[in-house]
């Protein structure tokens, strides 16, 4: 949630393809630090999120960013950009374990 908090906010978000693909490789890279052994256990929860749009983990997601990501017009948006969190945590994660 932290990283939500700092980085997602309403008030903070440039909504354009560049900076949400820059956005996605600095959470990654802050995401696989701070849970490295647990990265694995980050993945399924972020595949889990992603693909109910009534889990209770965006409820919070709305209060820290004051973004509703369940609204049509940022659903796909969302998902895309934790799809793109998870391909590449999923990256790191195989690189490091080989």
């Amino acid at each position: 949630m932290h990283e939500l908090r700092c980085y997602y906010h309403a008030n903070l978000l440039v909504w354009s393809k560049a900076a949400f693909s820059s956005l996605i490789e600095d959470s990654v890279s802050r995401l696989h630090f701070y849970t490295n052994k647990d990265v694995d256990v980050l993945i399924l929860f972020l595949e889990e999120v992603c693909k109910d749009k009534q889990h209770p983990f965006l409820d919070m997601m709305h209060d820290e960013t004051w973004i509703d990501w369940r609204e049509d017009q940022y659903w796909s948006c969302f998902q895309a950009h934790l799809n793109g969190i998870i391909f590449q945590l999923k990256d790191m994660s195989q690189s490091n374990a080989g």
